[in-house]
């Protein structure tokens, strides 16, 4: 389904030449987004735009939480954890939510999509657009400042390296957003020791004999500013 309009959405130019396609795709100008997979889904297979440049907020909470990295979290779940978010701010934004989710259901009717595309938008709308880049800006600042006090350079090595991943997958026909399988979290505890055995990306204190929660915890000290860098 190609909503109606959407070329001229992302071709049209400014006084500068740029164009909102240049913009997604652009590898320089960083864009965060909260789990880029729908996005990515959508935009490249419908719209003919490949995203670019890419920091995946629900990567950034996974590589800087505590303990087990198994499962990912919702976006839902991280705002009311890590958004520093008051009562009656959190309250605003899970009514907009429901909202979207309400008129919002893609895996029912693809149709809901147009109603980005509605002349005029609904107030609802540009409300829960507007509010949630609100929330987005505070989880990327929460989970940024725990990056920068601990293993910066592996964990945003990581964090890239699984987003160009995410956005490659969403290119493949068989891709569905809605598999149950999206839960999981990219990251396997082998894996992580071997490339931390690495010299110049290795967390202090991790080995080849440290596994399970240990590992783990381990992990989440160095991302969250607990422990040093290097081998």
């Amino acid at each position: 389904m190609h909503a109606e309009g959407m070329d001229d959405v992302f071709s049209t130019e400014d006084s500068t030449g740029t164009t909102l396609a240049s913009i997604f795709e652009c590898p320089v100008l960083r864009k965060a987004v909260f789990d880029v997979r729908g996005a990515s889904d959508y935009l490249f297979h419908e719209c003919e735009v490949t995203l670019d440049g890419i920091v995946d907020i629900q990567l950034m909470e996974l590589a800087t939480r505590d303990g087990s990295k198994e499962f990912l979290r919702g976006l839902a779940t991280c705002i009311c954890n890590d958004s520093s978010l008051s009562a009656k701010e959190t309250l605003r934004w899970q009514e907009s939510n429901d909202f979207k989710n309400y008129i919002f259901r893609p895996e029912v009717d693809e149709s809901c999509i147009e109603k980005y595309m509605e002349t005029p938008l609904r107030t609802e709308m540009i409300d829960h657009c507007a509010y949630s880049l609100v929330v987005l800006s505070r989880l990327y600042d929460v989970y940024d400042a725990r990056l920068k006090q601990g293993a910066t350079k592996f964990w945003k090595t990581e964090i890239r390296s699984v987003t160009k991943a995410r956005i490659n997958d969403t290119k493949k026909e068989e891709f569905d957003v809605y598999d149950r399988e999206n839960a999981y979290g990219p990251w396997d505890e082998e894996e992580l020791k071997m490339k931390m055995e690495r010299r110049d990306s290795c967390p202090r204190g991790v080995t080849n004999r440290t596994g399970g929660k240990e590992f783990w915890d381990l992990l989440a000290r160095n991302a969250s500013g607990g422990s040093n860098i290097g081998c």
